[in-house]
């Protein structure tokens, strides 16, 4: 009842890692526990202990490690990152449960897929708003069942942490398909250019949505 919240046809098995009877485990950035306790939100801290995550490029987004169905989630971060404050309030859940709508209503482009924000919840306390959500790994809609690994943007054209000697990884897609015979241009001219330019200039056109496609949030799927 303490805990409004809003599903976007979310995988079962995400149901059941976020629901314990009628309670919602609420996820809490370690940056704001002090935050929180000065703001009498000390309640939602560390009831259940800690969860084991790994770091995105995002600073206030993780995915889990040891959950038996592992997702991200982006939580509330009332810190400047950028060009403003992030913090995850009621407007920003029902934005965001807004273009969940938008995508699945869409005739989305041949090209495109995302990554769905699929439970979202918002604690309020004395005019107080403290949000997060979950949003999942498997992609929609979903084609094919082959594996597919997922490549944010920016590591095609980052230098690689453990080996800055290496080419860049684009360079070496690139060079792998040259040696077969094929085209170096055409190749990233039809799977990587046209497709993310196409599928921008549709939601702008067709929808009104201009979707933050910047090298952070765009991921390339490959087989």
């Amino acid at each position: 009842e303490e805990v409004d919240h809003f599903e976007g046809d979310p995988d079962k098995r995400l149901i059941e890692s976020l629901y314990i009877g009628n309670k919602v485990r609420f996820f809490v950035h370690p940056a704001m526990h002090q935050d929180y306790k000065n703001k009498d939100l000390a309640r939602l801290l560390c009831k259940d202990g800690f969860v084991s995550v790994s770091p995105t490029s995002s600073t206030r987004t993780v995915f889990t490690r040891e959950e038996g169905y592992n997702f991200m989630v982006k939580t509330d971060l009332e810190r400047k990152l950028g060009d403003g404050i992030k913090k995850l309030k009621r407007k920003h859940l029902e934005h965001i449960r807004k273009v969940g709508v938008e995508f699945e209503q869409a005739n989305l482009p041949e090209h495109f897929a995302y990554l769905p924000e699929s439970i979202g919840a918002v604690y309020c306390l004395g005019g107080e708003e403290v949000g997060m959500f979950a949003r999942e790994f498997n992609t929609r809609p979903k084609i094919g069942a082959e594996k597919k690994y997922l490549l944010p943007f920016f590591s095609l054209f980052s230098l690689d942490a453990n080996n800055n000697k290496d080419p860049l990884l684009l360079c070496q897609i690139m060079e792998n398909i040259n040696k077969k015979g094929g085209s170096e241009l055409a190749l990233f001219l039809e799977k990587i250019l046209e497709p993310y330019l196409n599928s921008w200039a549709y939601f702008v056109l067709e929808r009104g949505l201009s979707l933050e496609m910047h090298a952070q949030n765009t991921l390339l799927e490959i087989d």
